[in-house]
């Protein structure tokens, strides 16, 4: 099955109100994979709100109503709608808890639509292979436990681009309303997201000389997106004052990491793309690719969109100073499914043990991340934080007093009421580093002995090619860390993991 479609093969102005009849086998893929998804995302995602260093300021604004405009609040209103249909206490941890069901559900979302995307550009065997692909990638298993915007980014995105599929396949107004409210929500996502208006123009005007009906359906396409933006964010509309100035911060802190940075160019995205698909996948995206650009002169807009979207995001994020996974999920999980179309596509091809080379490398490519993703689903089911409150319960003194990093979160454990994070000990909780606090000379001469600290906090004071500005708040706080790992006791100890969030590198020193 395929989406690219002769012209002389398109529908005319009959269509124009018509929606193709697909394989049900593709929707009940599409809806078993989406399921598993969002059974396997919601999994283990109760740890507290105030491990993450992004998740408290959403629970607050969604408790207060207040915005601070950092991004669109299609993620804030659909926590806030999920308590109201709940029934759910107005609580920092219900509201987070609530917030990461909807970043789980727009992964599962994306899930869906990206098999039936697969499905439309290869069969059975591109839906089936993309679905392995996406459930059990650790990323997106990972960014679908936090009240982050990605996933329901992600959601509005690949909705529209399976949508824009249907529509290349059999151009009609449903299909380019469908696309439109898919893009409204992706733009309501993150404002990156509005590239998604533009990307569909470009397939929905595409077949104007065989369907004459182009024009109308890019209006509606445009004007469902832009009402339904509208209709989430109508807090930016009412004050546009704030919401312009909480754009305007983003843009402070990507000038901030640039100048933090000093590189122009980061190569992380490009040299690390094989990190982020499984090599046997990734050798069926460049079947993809070396096929298309073969019948080049008989791709659609559609197909041309597609396969250009990953790589243009991946050049544009390695310009942006901050350096994130994350940032490209949508192209990681695009060039995932044109893999899995290209290993489809090889299973046909007419040459000695092609099918069969095709399923060992879609089978290899399914279990490749099982691993990871076992050590991420692990890592949310412990808890090394409440793990160091439970050995200062029992080993240290009832009166004695730590000094502490901020991400341990000691204190904000200690005021959450929770009995597993309560502890007799006093906690001096610095708002960055326990350094801030006093030398260890001055914190002995207040009788404080024990200091924890957490790796997100000292590591980037101890590593030389990250001190590019020697200024004297950082030479204070790599001489305390210093000093405190060479003549300090270690009494216990947890090392950083891959999720920094819930194993942020924990250490209990003595000096």
């Amino acid at each position: 099955m395929n989406v690219e479609v002769p012209r002389s093969h398109a529908p005319s102005t009959s269509s124009i109100f018509s929606w193709p009849a697909p394989d049900p086998r593709a929707w009940i893929a599409a809806l078993l994979f989406a399921a598993a998804a969002l059974g396997l995302f919601t999994r283990r995602a109760t740890f507290p709100y105030f491990y993450h260093i992004d998740e408290p300021t959403k629970v607050a604004q969604v408790l207060s109503g207040q915005r601070n405009f950092h991004h669109p609040l299609l993620l804030l209103k659909s926590a806030r709608a999920a308590l109201w249909v709940t029934g759910a206490p107005l609580t920092g941890q219900a509201v987070v808890e609530m917030g990461r069901a909807a970043s789980a559900t727009g992964a599962a979302l994306a899930v869906g639509a990206l098999v039936l995307l697969a499905w439309q550009l290869g069969g059975p065997i591109a839906g089936v292979l993309a679905g392995g692909f996406l459930v059990f990638n650790p990323l997106l298993f990972e960014l679908a436990h936090y009240m982050k915007e990605d996933c329901v980014l992600l959601g509005g995105f690949m909705t529209c681009f399976a949508a824009l599929s249907w529509y290349a396949r059999c151009p009609s107004l449903a299909a380019a309303a469908v696309a439109g409210l898919a893009a409204g929500l992706a733009a309501s996502g993150k404002y990156i997201g509005f590239s998604a208006l533009a990307l569909g123009l470009i397939p929905i005007l595409a077949p104007a000389r065989s369907f004459r009906g182009a024009w109308k359906a890019a209006l509606l396409f445009l004007g469902i997106a832009l009402a339904v933006f509208a209709l989430i964010n109508r807090d930016i509309f009412l004050t546009p004052n704030d919401a312009a100035a909480g754009l305007g911060s983003e843009f402070d802190k990507i000038q901030s990491a640039a100048e933090e940075s000093g590189s122009f160019f980061q190569r992380k995205y490009i040299t690390g793309l094989i990190s982020y698909i499984p090599p046997p996948l990734f050798l069926g995206t460049l079947l993809w690719f070396a096929l298309r650009w073969r019948n080049r002169r008989a791709q659609s807009a559609f197909i041309w969109v597609l396969s250009t979207f990953p790589i243009v995001l991946i050049l544009a994020m390695s310009f942006c100073p901050k350096v994130k996974d994350r940032y490209v999920l949508p192209a990681m999980l695009i060039l995932g499914v044109l893999g899995a179309a290209g290993l489809a596509e090889m299973a046909r091809r007419k040459f000695r043990h092609a099918a069969l080379a095709a399923w060992v490398l879609g089978v290899g490519a399914v279990l490749w991340p099982l691993p990871d993703l076992w050590l991420r689903y692990a890592g949310f089911g412990s808890d090394d934080r409440r793990e160091l409150i439970t050995w200062m319960r029992g080993n240290l003194p009832a009166d004695a007093t730590v000094a502490a990093d901020a991400r341990t979160c000691l204190g904000k454990a200690l005021q959450s009421g929770q009995a597993a994070y309560w502890f007799p000990q006093t906690a001096w909780v610095s708002d960055k580093c326990a350094a801030d606090l006093g030398s260890l000379e001055e914190l002995r001469s207040w009788g404080i002995h024990y200091a924890a600290v957490s790796d997100q906090n000292y590591r980037y004071f101890l590593n030389p090619g990250k001190n590019r500005k020697a200024d004297p708040v950082r030479q204070k706080r790599e001489r305390f860390y210093q000093e405190l790992f060479s003549t300090g006791r270690l009494l216990w100890e947890r090392p950083r993991e891959p999720l920094a969030y819930i194993h942020p590198g924990l250490r209990l020193y003595e000096f």
